[in-house]
């Protein structure tokens, strides 16, 4: 799991994507709600959607739960790294993924 946040925090969502993580929410939205109701994540979510999503449930996860992420965390990470990996066959790697 710790290796799952580190990915999620080698994207810098704040950088890319939005400026606040209210601005964050917005944009990753989408993804989230599906992720909270128990659906699959729409296709047409690309990879810098999904990396900025990955980074937003480990800031929250962090916000909420301190150093152990609960079992819904990890889940959101696993489904989000497993369609990351999917993609990643199709699409280059965010430049952040190489340090």
């Amino acid at each position: 799991m710790e290796e799952l946040q580190e990915f999620a925090l080698s994207y810098n969502a704040y950088r890319r994507i939005a400026d606040s993580p209210e601005r964050l929410l917005q944009v990753v939205r989408p993804v989230v709600r599906a992720l909270d109701a128990s659906k699959s994540i729409p296709t047409w979510v690309g990879m810098d959607l999904l990396r900025a999503a990955m980074f937003y449930v480990q800031r929250r996860a962090r916000a909420t739960e301190y150093d152990d992420p609960s079992p819904t965390a990890e889940r959101y990470y696993r489904l989000l790294a497993r369609r990351i990996s999917e993609l990643a066959g199709s699409e280059p790697l965010p430049r952040d993924h190489f340090g």
